[in-house]
């Protein structure tokens, strides 16, 4: 899947906020600007429940013995 699909699945479930308030410092990658040592953020709570029934819609691959 495309990081984007992704992320847009996740944020569409969920809340994310940042884990501090200072702006991190970017770079260019590519055509894009990026954070330079990634960004940690906080989920304040557990995903909603996808139209699907489950947090992300996926079905198991084997049942536990």
């Amino acid at each position: 899947m495309e990081m984007r699909v992704v992320l847009r699945r996740i944020l569409e479930r969920t809340e994310v906020l940042p884990a501090k308030q200072d702006p991190d410092k970017v770079e260019f990658r590519a055509i894009t600007l990026a954070p330079r040592d990634g960004v940690l953020v906080i989920q304040p709570r557990p995903p909603v429940l996808s139209e699907r029934g489950g947090s992300t819609g996926a079905q198991p691959l084997a049942t536990p013995v």
